[in-house]
């Protein structure tokens, strides 16, 4: 007798809890008739292809569509069934049935499911990274029903990525008056079917749109301020040899479209440096003395100016 009371207040607990969760569900959780977001859809599946070696399964494990719905802050997974039913299932040895919808998001697996005894009593948990939580979640009747699960929002924040998504359905059997002999992890049902993921799913506020036009917002795109127009890009440019090439020291002229700082000159023979020369800065037109180690041969050379960041390059020719 002990211990048929204890069953009855362990029964009592859980029922007080499932109801208390239910109650608690945000009103925008779950709707009669959902819809998913315009990127919300995960997968749709054909009906009647809910088996199990022979078995006759209840079409409440049979999807036909799942998806995700964001309504202000709130994220639902939706698993839409052929049939959805809290009765009984027809074979007595199905003692639970699973739904469940399972992604990738930080690094970590994670998921919703929905958990209905026979006298449909219903649990609803949330995962992530091995960790198990009680969640909310409503289930809507009659053909064309769904179980509804709303992900926390410590999973499901604004602009998480939800990641190679899908859904299955399971059940487990044995004696249900015990509970014993359970075999669990039976599937019944997968979308995409195989081994496919569905559509991932970003995060976002389905209703956005709506709530800016109710609010009196313009539709229109924002117009982004008119952009000052950049800068032309300075230049730099040789001009030539100022005055006559006289022993060690030879002049170059150079211009520049803007100012310019550290201006450095170089005259090659070859690999060979020859000359430099230097400016503290350039403004329009200049003249670089290079003075050398030796006088300068007849020959041809190459200049090469650098200043903030612009070159220039050309050919000398003495004579």
């Amino acid at each position: 007798m002990a211990r048929v009371a204890g069953a009855m207040a362990i029964r009592l607990v859980l029922a007080a809890a499932l109801a208390a969760s239910l109650c608690a569900i945000p009103a925008d959780a779950a709707v009669s008739a959902p819809v998913p977001c315009a990127a919300g859809l995960i997968a749709s599946d054909a009906a009647g292809d809910a088996t199990s070696e022979g078995r006759t399964l209840p079409e409440s494990l049979d999807i036909t569509e799942t998806f995700f719905r964001t309504d202000g802050s709130v994220t639902t997974a939706y698993v839409r069934v052929a049939k959805m039913s809290k009765a009984a299932p027809p074979d007595p040895t199905i003692i639970s049935q699973t739904w469940t919808v399972s992604w990738d998001a930080a690094g970590a697996r994670q998921g919703v499911s929905a958990v209905m005894n026979r006298a449909g009593e219903i649990e609803y948990r949330s995962s992530s990274g091995g960790v198990t939580t009680v969640t909310k979640g409503e289930v809507v009747e009659g053909a064309g029903g769904h179980v509804a699960i709303v992900l926390p929002a410590a999973i499901a924040k604004p602009g998480a990525k939800l990641t190679k998504p899908f859904v299955s359905t399971n059940f487990a059997t044995g004696i249900a008056s015990t509970g014993s002999s359970i075999s669990i992890g039976s599937e019944a049902d997968r979308a995409p079917d195989g081994a496919a993921s569905g559509r991932d799913y970003t995060v976002a506020d389905c209703n956005a749109p709506a709530a800016a036009l109710a609010a009196g917002a313009s539709t229109a795109p924002a117009v982004a301020p008119a952009s000052k127009p950049a800068p032309a890009a300075k230049t730099l440019t040789l001009v030539g040899v100022a005055g006559k090439t006289r022993g060690r020291k030879i002049s170059i002229r150079l211009r520049s479209s803007g100012e310019l700082r550290r201006v450095v000159v170089t005259l090659k023979q070859g690999r060979r440096t020859v000359a430099t020369g230097s400016l503290a800065k350039i403004d329009g037109a200049a003249v670089v003395a290079l003075r050398a180690k030796r006088p300068f041969k007849r020959g041809t050379y190459r200049v090469f100016a650098r200043a903030g960041g612009i070159s220039a390059s050309g050919k000398l020719t003495l004579k």
